[in-house]
């Protein structure tokens, strides 16, 4: 086992140089060893995901899941994947298993918002990016996207914060 964890640790090194194949390589190794190694697939889902072979981010990250089912982190990187291949559904249910393990995780209820928008469903789009910039999630757009949504559904009151808020966040003054 201590072998397995230097070996890991070793993997995550390459990982921050980009020597994503030899990672890979190393991290398949560590699984073929113990099977039931959680992290390396874990990291294997992300690594692919980055990748963007997101049938193999999908398989690692729920393998993961399956020995870890509590891993949060996972779950929001199974939700970007299938969100990257328009698999919706999957990738709601993903961001709402995040939620359910941390209900304050801001980034999932930004992902759960641009679903709900891509599927004309503005009023729960509405509802996401509120929670996720009230839990805050720190994606540039999240304020023009929310307080743009809001100005389109002539929610002109509600739109001034957000769409204030990024004037700001880009050196622009509104007074």
């Amino acid at each position: 086992k201590e072998n397995l964890d230097l070996k890991f640790r070793f993997s995550e090194c390459l990982i921050q140089m980009s020597s994503y194949e030899r990672a890979i390589n190393i991290l398949n190794t560590i699984i073929a060893l113990d099977p039931y190694y959680k992290e390396a697939y874990y990291e294997l889902g992300k690594l692919y995901l980055l990748l963007e072979n997101y049938n193999l981010a999908n398989e690692n990250l729920t393998q993961s899941l399956l020995l870890n089912p509590n891993n949060k982190d996972a779950y929001y990187y199974l939700g970007l994947s299938y969100l990257r291949i328009n698999k919706y559904n999957f990738a709601m249910d993903s961001f709402n298993k995040v939620i359910l393990l941390d209900e304050l995780y801001g980034d999932a209820y930004y992902y759960l918002g641009l679903i709900f928008e891509s599927i004309l469903d503005y009023e729960k789009a509405v509802i996401h990016y509120k929670k996720a910039k009230r839990y805050g999630s720190m994606f540039k757009d999240l304020n023009i996207k929310y307080g743009g949504l809001l100005y389109s559904l002539n929610y002109f009151q509600e739109a001034i914060n957000p769409l204030k808020d990024y004037l700001l966040e880009h050196g622009d003054q509104i007074d």
